[in-house]
């Protein structure tokens, strides 16, 4: 594989626009957990793409959000806006659905930065028909001087081809940065707590949405089996009970969940321990979001 143009991609874009099934598609396996809740991605997700001409170093970002003013939210944007500024090239993802103020103040965050900035429509399959979109199109792109604008259903796989020839169009002709059978930078305890908290949003539903973390106490690789102990951390006692479920079957569901898959994706067989632990004020506490992470 010859390889002459490489470079950083940030996805960037307000909660629930799809950045995260986005990145899943373009690279074709789950670096990044997709779920039905806005606001689930809070780490920098480093995946690669190789192609024939280019080696594609993506990261997604948790979704920029002005209103919320926790410490959580001010580090989710912080590491939003630091990784978008630190790419060679911005998808600037949006929805056909509503373009609010959270899609302003994201954009303004980049107008400066000098950087390609590709306008990325999502979830055009909501529209009942698609001449629809132009005058979505013609709105939207008075809002900035981007690059280029593609329209694009990232559930459907509709339009992603041209995404990559886009991206490919603006990346700095040099050498590849990483191997280029490499696919993904992401470390295995971040893969095991973000397994475990993927299960979490998409069990607990609205009861218990976002206030909770996950932390891998240790993994240890025996001959033929993986054991991970991990921590739920909850804000109240009453957030506990939900997690542990009425005879602690709430739980067992998480766990034999979160097992399947990261047995799927560790290619092992996994033993598994939860534990719900309180702590509660982490949500507004800046230490311990710096020192776990999250």
């Amino acid at each position: 594989m010859s390889i002459k143009k490489c470079g950083f991609v940030s996805i960037i874009g307000k909660p629930n626009a799809g950045k995260s099934t986005l990145l899943n598609k373009i690279v074709a396996q789950k670096v990044s957990i997709m779920t039905h809740k806005a606001q689930t991605t809070r780490h920098k997700i480093r995946a690669i793409k190789n192609t024939e001409n280019s080696q594609i170093i993506f990261s997604d970002t948790p979704g920029l959000e002005k209103t919320i003013k926790s410490n959580l939210n001010k580090h989710l944007n912080r590491t939003a806006i630091t990784t978008a500024l630190d790419a060679d090239i911005v998808l600037f993802l949006t929805t056909v659905k509503t373009w609010d103020k959270n899609d302003e103040w994201a954009l303004s965050q980049l107008k400066d930065a000098g950087l390609p900035v590709i306008l990325v429509i999502n979830k055009i399959d909501y529209l009942r028909q698609q001449d629809l979109i132009y005058p979505i199109i013609d709105s939207l792109k008075e809002k900035h001087d981007f690059s280029d604008i593609i329209t694009i259903s990232a559930l459907k796989s509709i339009g992603l081809d041209q995404i990559t020839t886009l991206i490919e169009k603006y990346l700095p002709e040099q050498e590849p940065l990483f191997p280029t059978d490499e696919s993904s930078k992401v470390n295995e305890s971040f893969q095991i707590s973000e397994t475990i908290r993927e299960q979490l949003i998409n069990n607990l539903h609205q009861e218990l949405p976002y206030e909770l973390a996950v932390h891998v106490e240790f993994i240890k690789q025996e001959k033929k089996i993986k054991k991970i102990s991990a921590v739920i951390w909850v804000r109240t006692e009453g957030q506990k009970r939900i997690v542990i479920g009425k005879q602690g079957q709430m739980l067992k569901i998480i766990g034999t969940f979160a097992r399947k898959e990261l047995e799927k994706l560790l290619q092992s067989k996994i033993h598994l321990s939860l534990w719900v632990k309180i702590k509660n004020n982490w949500w507004d506490d800046p230490d311990f979001i710096e020192r776990s992470k999250i």
